[in-house]
């Protein structure tokens, strides 16, 4: 009786940590991959001068510049706007769902950097079902 109680018991834990691991899996949570990138505004022009990040993620910049002369990142295509100032961080978020180049600038100093948004390529397992494809393996006849 004691272990007929005790196996009962065990199975109802299990049971229960069960369901509560497919119920955490079955949520579907939406993941929205952000990638950062710090961005230097210089005599020069930017640093880095070209980003690249894949569709349907969210770019989130950090500016500042290391001249007196206050500087700017605009994107315009997206409706982005920020201000350099040395010794100060300004920062923003854009979301690219099209792949292609954007361009950013500043019109004070005329200096221009892009982003480019690239289609990811999805993967295609080509293999077999196991047994399907054997190797071929040379064997000795036997005389």
């Amino acid at each position: 009786m004691k272990l007929l109680f005790a196996i009962t018991i065990c199975l109802l834990v299990s049971y229960r940590a069960y369901s509560e691991e497919e119920s955490f899996l079955m949520k579907s949570q939406k993941f929205d991959p952000i990638r950062e990138h710090s961005v230097v505004v210089t005599n020069e022009g930017y640093f880095p001068q070209r980003i690249s990040l894949f569709v349907g993620e969210t770019l989130r910049v950090f500016l500042t510049t290391t001249e007196d002369q206050k500087g700017c990142l605009m994107m315009p295509s997206h409706k982005l706007f920020l201000a350099a100032n040395k010794g100060r961080l300004t920062s923003g978020e854009v979301k690219f769902d099209n792949p292609g180049e954007y361009q950013y600038f500043c019109p004070n100093t005329g200096i221009k950097g892009s982003v480019v948004v690239l289609e990811r390529k999805k993967k295609k397992i080509l293999r077999a079902p196991a047994g399907e494809n054997r190797a071929k393996v040379w064997m000795p006849r036997e005389s």
